[in-house]
């Protein structure tokens, strides 16, 4: 599977949704709709774009090139945050601050 399937499954699952209501919300048919999640076949432009906007997110964290906060554990080089022994709450909001502006 690839990270936009993974993606793209994730956000059906959390909105309760099957495949065939999703594919039917997208109007396009159901073994379209499988075979993006099954990591068969991509979306045009204009499709992920309509995917991003049904799921409510950004065709950039579909796509992988973002991370979510909800992904955040699982995509995050929390190596980055190791600032050692000078650890304080404002050093770690700034490393954050400086990894998202990254």
């Amino acid at each position: 599977m690839t990270t936009f399937s993974k993606r793209l499954e994730k956000r059906r699952l959390e909105k309760g949704w099957t495949k065939t209501k999703t594919a039917k919300r997208l109007k396009i048919g159901l073994s379209t709709y499988a075979n993006y999640e099954y990591g068969l076949r991509e979306p045009d432009i204009k499709m992920l774009t309509l995917i991003a906007n049904l799921f409510d997110t950004s065709t950039d964290y579909l796509l992988g090139k973002t991370p979510n906060f909800d992904d955040f554990e699982d995509e995050l080089n929390w190596s980055y945050f190791d600032v050692g022994n000078k650890s304080t709450l404002e050093t770690t909001v700034q490393n954050v601050h400086n990894y998202l502006d990254y």
